[in-house]
C-alpha cells in the first residue's frame, strides 16, 4: 500500500479536568475525552490504517468535546464566579494558560517544519504562506481565504486549531458575561444552537463543518450548542438531581467508538449526526456522571484524560515530520496499519513528552496570576 499523507480535516478536548465536588474527578468522563481524541488522531491518519480509513465519523468528537467542556468548565468555575472568589478577567486569563501552550508549540513544530523543508531547496510552497500560516496560527487567527498549504482549512498548519478558536471564544464569552446567563438565556443559548446545527445538516448533509474557510462560520452553532448545553446539563444535574442508569467506562468506550466507526456514505449521515450531538452524547454524560472507575481502570482514564488535549493539538504538527520522514526514507510502500501504528507510538509518545517537559511546567509557573487576592 501506498502511504499517503493523512487526512487533512482534524477537528477538541481543552478542558480542565473533570473535577467532582469532593475534590475528586470524573474519570470516566476524562477517558471518553482520550478516547475521543484517540478516534480523531485515528481519523486523520486513517490511509496509513486502512484504503478506506478508519473512525470516519470522528469528527462527531468535537460536539463530544463541547459538551463536556461545558459541563466542566460550569463546574469546575462556576462555585467561585458566582461567589466573587474568581474575577471574570481571571477566569479568561485561566482558560488561556491552560489552552495555549500546546497551541504555540503546535504552532512551532508545524512552523519549523515547513521552513527547514523551504530551506532543504523544497520550494513547492511559498515562504510568504508558510510563514504567514504560522504567524497567524500562533494568534489564533484563522485563514479564510484559500491558502496553498492546506486549501480547505482554516488553520493550514494545525487543523484542530478551528476548534480550540470556538473553544476559546465561548470561555470569554461565558466568562465576561457570566452574571447575565440565567436558567432561560441559557435555554435560548441552546435553542439558538440546535437552530444553528439543523440548518447545517440541511445545507451540507452533515456535520463536519468549521474546519475548512468556507464552513468556518457553522462552529459557532457547533459550540453555542454544545458548550452551553453541557452549562444547563450541569445546572440540571446540581440543582435538580438529573441523573441516567449508571455505565461504566468500559461500556460507554465502546459505544463512543461504535459510533465512531460508521461510514460516512449513508443515506441517514445527517440525521443519523444530529442524533449523535442532541440525544446520544448528553445521554452519556449523564450516564457516566455516577460511573467510579476503581484499580486500572481509573488509572487509564486519568492517563487518558492527561493525553487527550496535547493528542488532539499536536497530531498534526507531528504528522508533519512523520510525513516528511516516510518521504525522505523512501519507505512510502510500508504495508497498512504498520504505518499507522507507528504513526500512532510517536504521537503517542510526543504528546506525553509535550504534557510532561512543555504545557505542565509553563501552566504550574503561570498559575499564580490566575489566583485573586482574596483567594
Amino acid at each position: 500500500m501506498t502511504v499517503n499523507a493523512p487526512d487533512s480535516k482534524p477537528h477538541d478536548p481543552a478542558q480542565p479536568p473533570a473535577a467532582t465536588a469532593g475534590g475528586q474527578h470524573y474519570l470516566t468522563l476524562d477517558g471518553l475525552r482520550g478516547v475521543a481524541a484517540f478516534a480523531v488522531m485515528a481519523m486523520h491518519s486513517g490511509s496509513w490504517f486502512a484504503p478506506g480509513g478508519v473512525f470516519t465519523h470522528a469528527y462527531l468528537a468535537v460536539d463530544f468535546f463541547f459538551l463536556l467542556s461545558g459541563f466542566v468548565v460550569a463546574h469546575a468555575y462556576q462555585p467561585r464566579l458566582s461567589q466573587g472568589r474568581l474575577s471574570p478577567p481571571r477566569f479568561v486569563l485561566a482558560r488561556v494558560i491552560r489552552l495555549y501552550p500546546l497551541i504555540l508549540l503546535g504552532m512551532l513544530i508545524a512552523g519549523a517544519f515547513l521552513g527547514l523543508r523551504w530551506m532543504s531547496g523544497r520550494r513547492d510552497l511559498p515562504l510568504e504562506a508558510i510563514i504567514e500560516a504560522t504567524v497567524m496560527g500562533i494568534a489564533l487567527i484563522p485563514t479564510l481565504t484559500p491558502n496553498p498549504i492546506a486549501p480547505h482549512e482554516a488553520y493550514p498548519l494545525d487543523g484542530p486549531l478551528w476548534s480550540l478558536f470556538f473553544e476559546l471564544l465561548v470561555n470569554i464569552a461565558y466568562g465576561l458575561a457570566f452574571r447575565w446567563i440565567s436558567v432561560r438565556v441559557m435555554v435560548l443559548l441552546v435553542l439558538a444552537g440546535l437552530g444553528g446545527i439543523i440548518a447545517a445538516v440541511m445545507i451540507h448533509g452533515h456535520l463536519d463543518v468549521g474546519v475548512s474557510p468556507e464552513t468556518f462560520a457553522w462552529g459557532i452553532p457547533r459550540v453555542t450548542f454544545g458548550f452551553f448545553g453541557g452549562v444547563l446539563i450541569h445546572h440540571l444535574v446540581a440543582n435538580r438531581g438529573w441523573r441516567l442508569p449508571v455505565i461504566g467506562p468500559v461500556v460507554a468506550t465502546i459505544i463512543l467508538v461504535a459510533l465512531f466507526c460508521l461510514p460516512r456514505t449513508w443515506p441517514g449521515r445527517g440525521l443519523f449526526d444530529l442524533a449523535c450531538a442532541v440525544i446520544v452524547f448528553p445521554a452519556m454524560l449523564l450516564s457516566c456522571l455516577g460511573s467510579r472507575p476503581t484499580g486500572l481502570i481509573a488509572r487509564l482514564c486519568r492517563l487518558s484524560g492527561d493525553l487527550s488535549y496535547p493528542l488532539y493539538v499536536l497530531q498534526r504538527p507531528i504528522y508533519w515530520w512523520l510525513g516528511g520522514v516516510y518521504l525522505s526514507l523512501e519507505v512510502t510502500r510500508l504495508p497498512a496499519p504498520l504505518p499507522g501504528l507507528i504513526a500512532t507510538a510517536v504521537v503517542v509518545t510526543g504528546s506525553w513528552l509535550a504534557l510532561k517537559l512543555w504545557d505542565e511546567p509553563i501552566r504550574k509557573a503561570l498559575a499564580p496570576l490566575t489566583r485573586s487576592r482574596r483567594t
